[in-house]
């Protein structure tokens, strides 16, 4: 019987603990609602209070307007009795008075500005006056006279030696001049002797001068060079032309003969050569004319070589007086056989010409492959007998005497 009452009781407990939990979720359930109800109560607070201090700002700003609004009505009143007071000068008095003020700002900046450059001035004032006091300048203003007296003397030299350069200069030049003069009257001289041709009067030589900008430190003490440029037959005036391997030939060689235009150049001035030809005839109305005309291109293979060895013969003939030796290698290549005897005929009378100046030690040496020209030589009774250079069966070299 008193189990049965427990369990009851147990059963009636755990009833009421499930209402009371029921209860207790019914009341967070509430809690809830109030506490969300409370949060949307404390935005809309906060949005009324937004709200509020908004319309009190746009109820101060109407007020600034109003106030805003009632000062530039007085100020428009005042500004226009100013100007029925003072006229129309009120905007040029402000514009003056802002100039003065600028201007007054500039002097104040350009006041410093001296100051402080007097201050730097009289600091570097007594620092000079400090290392004055020093002992390396005790004797400063001999010193200084010393070096003054160098210096003029320095530039009385350079004075001098720049009369001295455009006298030397003067100088060469006229000896230039002097020497172009007579290597060209040899030059025609040689040339009428020797080319048995009526196309062709006389050549000469044609310098031009030149003027390059000059550098300071190397205008004096100039030194001359001469440039020999080498060509063909066909291209370059005076080219000698290739031949065959000879089995007989003479030993020595020469330099190529000059293009038609050498170039002879100082630091200065450089000079500029061409060889010319004279032809004189008549026009088509008979009247007498005289051409000049560049060898370059117009000449023939044989005029060339003439020229190249009369060239050489009146160079000689100008800067060698007491050379003792004239070497010609191949002088009748291209030759006709009356141009090869003419230049025969003018060493036979250079020859002459050389013995009757007391010159009896003057050689001349011949290196050619022109045996007739040689027989032309004996028969002017310029040589009796020549070397004859060829090889024997072994390839080696041999020199035998032969009489013309």
């Amino acid at each position: 019987m008193m189990r049965h009452d427990a369990a009851e009781e147990l059963a009636d407990c755990e009833l009421r603990i499930r209402d009371l939990e029921a209860q207790q979720s019914e009341m967070q359930s509430k809690i809830s609602g109030v506490q969300r109800r409370k949060e949307a109560s404390l935005v809309a607070l906060q949005d009324q209070s937004a709200q509020a201090a908004d319309i009190q700002r746009t109820l101060d700003y109407r007020k600034l307007q109003r106030t805003q609004e009632v000062v530039r009505k007085d100020l428009d009143a005042k500004a226009e009795s100013l100007k029925q007071i003072t006229g129309d000068t009120s905007g040029d008095l402000e514009r003056e008075y802002g100039d003065l003020q600028t201007a007054l700002r500039e002097a104040n900046n350009a006041l410093h500005a001296v100051k402080g450059r007097c201050a730097a001035t009289e600091a570097s004032l007594r620092d000079q006056k400090r290392e004055l006091r020093d002992d390396r300048y005790a004797n400063i203003d001999a010193q200084y006279r010393r070096a003054l007296v160098d210096l003029k003397a320095a530039e009385d030299v350079n004075m001098h030696l720049d009369r001295y350069y455009i006298a030397y200069d003067q100088a060469v030049m006229a000896f230039h001049r002097r020497k172009m003069e007579e290597i060209n009257k040899t030059l025609r001289e040689l040339w009428r002797a020797v080319y048995r041709s009526a196309d062709i009067d006389y050549i000469e030589i044609k310098s031009s001068g030149e003027d390059p900008p000059q550098n300071p430190s190397s205008k004096r003490g100039a030194q001359a060079s001469w440039s020999d440029d080498e060509g063909s037959d066909d291209s370059d005036f005076g080219g000698r032309p290739k031949k065959p391997p000879a089995k007989k030939r003479a030993t020595t060689s020469r330099a190529k003969p000059q293009a038609t235009a050498a170039t002879a150049k100082t630091v200065g001035k450089s000079y500029n050569y061409r060889v010319v030809m004279h032809r004189s005839g008549m026009d088509g109305n008979g009247i007498p004319n005289h051409t000049e005309l560049d060898m370059r291109g117009r000449c023939s293979a044989g005029q060339k070589v003439l020229a190249c060895l009369l060239i050489r013969m009146a160079l000689a003939e100008t800067f060698c007086s007491k050379c003792g030796i004239l070497t010609l290698d191949e002088p009748t290549t291209n030759l006709d056989a009356e141009n090869s005897e003419s230049l025969a005929e003018s060493l036979v009378s250079l020859m002459q010409a050389r013995q009757k100046l007391g010159e009896s030690n003057f050689q001349l040496v011949v290196i050619t492959h022109d045996e007739h020209w040689v027989g032309l030589l004996g028969q002017k009774q310029l040589a009796d007998h020549y070397w004859r250079v060829s090889k024997d069966d072994e390839g080696y070299s041999q020199i035998k005497r032969q009489t013309i």
